[in-house]
């Protein structure tokens, strides 16, 4: 009865009844949020009528893995914050070349590495709070020049140092609220030249004085 829906909302409907089946309904939608439908009855399958939408919500369906990647290549914003399941590696991110905003906060899993930011190249705006694994390094950042906006909140991992804020010139909104590992010094701000806002709360590492505030 939904066909030719353009905005759903059926978050934390989490019912078994619920199965790929429904999203045959849904091809053309433009806007699906389904955080939290975590059953397993929805699996990467349903993911194929999803070619052509523009913003999904996908949080913590951990229950999905690279091959949902699959049919999102024209997405424009991806929220995946949570899915920290070691079925989404690297491969994921090559079908999200071009997209516009990504929010992967909490993915953590040791599965995604600086080679999944080799597809983010041009993004606007990217959320990666709570990725604190070693896998992802200052090699990262090299692949976010141009960024717009980043959230780096609690990447307190020592892989990343005052290296990656090389690529940040021009960054207009960065987070990196407890970012206090001390590979972050003053000598990462003279890169943040220009910015418009920045949160560095709880950021106490003693490698940040005076001179990280110095105007240029």
């Amino acid at each position: 009865h939904l066909k030719g829906i353009h905005t759903l909302n059926m978050i934390k409907c989490d019912q078994v009844t619920i199965t790929d089946k429904a999203f045959e309904n849904l091809k053309g939608i433009r806007t699906l949020y389904m955080s939290c439908c975590y059953q397993k009855t929805i699996t990467d399958k349903a993911f194929e009528n999803l070619n052509g939408i523009h913003t999904l919500n996908m949080s913590k369906c951990n229950q999905i893995t690279d091959k949902a990647f699959e049919n999102l290549n024209w997405i424009h914003t991806l929220t995946m914050s949570g899915c920290n399941q070691k079925t989404i590696t690297d491969k994921a991110f090559e079908y999200l070349k071009g997209i516009y905003s990504l929010d992967m906060s909490y993915c953590d899993q040791v599965t995604i590495t600086d080679k999944a930011f080799e597809n983010l190249e041009g993004i606007h705006t990217l959320y990666m709070s709570y990725c604190y694994q070693k896998t992802i390094t200052d090699d990262a950042f090299e692949y976010l020049k141009g960024i717009h906006t980043l959230d780096i909140s609690f990447c307190k991992q020592k892989t990343i140092t005052d290296k990656g804020f090389i690529n940040l010139k021009g960054i207009h909104t960065l987070n990196m609220h407890r970012c206090n590992q001390k590979t972050i010094t003053d000598k990462g701000f003279i890169n943040l030249k220009g910015i418009h806002t920045l949160n560095m709360h709880r950021c106490k590492q003693k490698t940040i004085t005076d001179k990280g505030f110095l105007t240029p």
